[in-house]
């Protein structure tokens, strides 16, 4: 958890290409690939990080309340 504390959240940075608040599922394939995952390739390989998925967790009333993240090693 410290290498990656404090990284603020961002359209581009790690799993995603969508922001925080994105109403839709996005995915990244391979990381080893993906220009999102450029600055965390070395942490992502550490843990054998292959693919992630993130999906939106909505409210009643459609706002996005958080995000859950999946990877897969």
């Amino acid at each position: 958890m410290a290498a990656v504390d404090g990284i603020e959240i961002g359209p581009c940075v790690g799993r995603s290409e969508r922001p925080p608040t994105a109403k839709s599922k996005s995915s990244v394939s391979d990381i080893e690939t993906s220009p999102l995952w450029a600055n965390y390739l070395e942490l992502a390989r550490a843990y054998g990080l292959r693919a992630g998925w993130s999906t939106p967790i909505l409210s009643s009333d459609g706002s996005v309340l958080a995000r859950s993240a999946d990877l897969l090693a």
